[in-house]
């Protein structure tokens, strides 16, 4: 903790004498993912308000302790423009783009059931790991001035979304989860456990990612950000129904090991002021990308009426259960069908996108990536045109 303090003192006073510019407009805003300072002049003339600036742990923190002023410096001139180009910022920590040092720390790498050492970092369960994340956030909020964010994206730190790093077994046998495990020793499959105490180690497992929201969501209000934090979810997970068969069958491997069960997370977290439901996969074709409708509120969410949903109509049926907001991105080109998102026509994945988010009451939707409106295989002038949409279609 004293390789904190000298930080946090920083921080508190630039945080004091600062103009909180955080506060998230009531409109919706448009932006991107991977945002180009080069474009943002252009962007922001097209009705694209939103930059996000995303950070790499390890070019930060090369060595324990050893922060890059260069590229701290560079990362503000980023910023600079953007802001010059009236932009509001999204803070991208790049937690899961880790330094080789913290791999070292103990406890550091996740296992499964199986022994298996998991790729990333354990910032669920190793508390080394968190005490090295807490001072690299301190020191962002110190370098670039939390004030400057209206968002904070949350990840598991493994992973680039809210997920274990796994494909399909359990990331929960690392001798720091063992401690804290409900039924110590059991393994998924294992017949001995009683349903009863299946269930309780699933919600457990899927809890400790809504821990670790929490604990960032700490540090962050106790470095000042006064702004709207976004959880990273992608995809409709594991749905009521089938998390029960999964406990059923004394959790074979599968998508629960992933640890999307989003009912489960967001039922952990509700109470959590100023927390964003963040759909990274508006338009993903689940659902035949329906869109929210007025009489969603009234289906219940373990109801198997909300079964055939999109997985942005249901991660938003859960944000109206629970009173969070609401916003998103589409998937990346490269994870999606290159044919759907490059086609511009409204059947497109960047249209069925837009109109999920406004339907679905977003604040915020992100376009994922700038790159693509540069390089192609989309353009700034298609994305400009279905915000002109949008503007319209919640005017009207």
């Amino acid at each position: 903790m004293t390789r904190l303090l000298p930080i946090i003192v920083v921080l508190a006073v630039a945080t004091a004498c600062a103009r909180h510019t955080s506060r998230v407009p009531e409109d919706m805003v448009f932006g991107t993912l991977g945002s180009l300072a080069s474009s943002a002049a252009a962007e922001s003339a097209a009705g694209v308000h939103g930059a996000t600036v995303e950070l790499e742990w390890s070019a930060y923190e090369p060595a324990p302790g050893a922060f890059s002023a260069a590229y701290a410096a560079t990362i503000r001139e980023r910023m600079r423009a953007f802001q010059a180009a009236g932009q509001q910022l999204t803070l991208a920590l790049g937690v899961h783009h880790s330094p080789a040092w913290v791999r070292e720390l103990p406890g550091a790498i996740a296992a499964d059931q199986y022994g298996t050492r998991l790729p990333g970092i354990d910032m669920v369960f190793s508390r080394a790991v968190r005490d090295a994340a807490a001072a690299y956030f301190a020191r962002v909020g110190a370098d670039l001035g939390l004030h400057n964010f209206a968002y904070v994206r949350l990840t598991s730190g493994g992973n680039a979304e809210m997920l274990y790093n796994t494909r399909g077994s359990y990331a929960a046998f690392s001798a720091a989860a063992q401690r804290e495990s409900p039924l110590p020793g059991w393994r998924p499959g294992g017949r001995e456990a009683s349903r009863a105490q299946v269930r309780a180690w699933a919600d457990w497992y899927v809890g400790a990612l809504a821990g670790v929201t929490r604990w960032q969501i700490a540090r962050f209000d106790a470095f000042g950000f006064t702004g709207v934090y976004q959880a990273i979810t992608p995809g409709s997970g594991v749905r009521p129904d089938a998390y029960a068969d999964a406990v059923a069958s004394f959790l074979p491997d599968g998508l629960l090991g992933i640890g999307g069960a989003w009912h489960r997370y967001y039922a952990a977290l509700a109470g959590t002021p100023r927390l964003m439901v963040y759909v990274s996969s508006v338009g993903d074709g689940s659902g035949s990308d329906d869109s929210c409708t007025p009489a969603d509120r009234q289906v219940p969410i373990d109801s198997p009426a909300a079964g055939p949903w999109s997985a942005t109509r249901w991660l938003s049926r859960l944000a109206d259960e629970y009173g969070f907001r609401k916003g998103g991105e589409n998937p990346g080109y490269g994870d999606t069908s290159a044919a759907a998102y490059a086609d511009q026509s409204d059947g497109g994945l960047l249209a069925s996108a837009v109109r999920q988010a406004v339907d679905c009451h977003f604040d915020v939707f992100n376009f994922a990536h700038a790159e693509q409106l540069v390089r192609g295989p989309l353009t700034l002038d298609a994305y400009a045109a279905r915000i002109r949409w949008a503007r319209d279609r919640r005017s009207g």
